[in-house]
């Protein structure tokens, strides 16, 4: 999840769409294209075709761009990975779920409302601690440590989603430990 516009680019709460894009490059996606209220990217890790979509309904409606891929039939809780910034963690701290709340992230209980059960898997990226007012914060360019930081954490997430695609359990100890 993330925010649609080039403003919102390289903060925190554009994580998500940072990693797709990263994913995008690693695995020759497809150009990004409109549909549904979002950009989507194909992709092909190992033997799967795997699609990169960020909803353009910015973060916390992004339930509403899901809402229209569940109609369709192109997306259940058990074909998804959400993934998105969470305060509540610490810098670059990687945290995967198959279920449970949206922890207060507004974006994420609008999934979770889509999705209309809370059995969706997500991979949190840590942006915390929050300084100040969160919503500046998280919508605030991160500085060069930062983005450093977050981009030397790219390959991990990488290896992680492949695990993810082969045993979901196994890549929540990867991710968690």
């Amino acid at each position: 999840m993330g925010n649609p516009k080039k403003e919102f680019e390289k903060t925190p709460h554009n994580l998500g769409f940072e990693i797709l894009d990263y994913l995008k490059n690693e695995f020759n996606g497809s150009k990004w294209k409109k549909k549904n209220f979002s950009l989507i990217s194909e992709v092909q890790i190992e033997n799967e075709i795997v699609f990169l979509v960020k909803p353009l309904t910015f973060m916390n409606l992004s339930g509403e761009a899901v809402k229209k891929f569940i109609q369709e039939g192109l997306l259940s809780k058990n074909n998804c990975l959400i993934i998105f910034d969470d305060l509540n963690l610490p810098f670059g701290k990687l945290r995967l779920k198959l279920k449970g709340s949206s922890g207060g992230h507004k974006g994420m209980e609008s999934v979770l409302k889509a999705f209309e059960t809370n059995q969706v898997s997500r991979l949190r990226i840590g942006i915390g601690p929050k300084i100040g007012d969160p919503t500046i914060y998280v919508l605030t360019p991160l500085d060069k440590e930062k983005i450093k930081l977050f981009e030397n954490s790219l390959p991990k997430i990488k290896e992680g989603l492949l695990i993810y695609i082969e045993d979901k359990e196994k890549a929540m100890q990867y991710f968690n430990t």
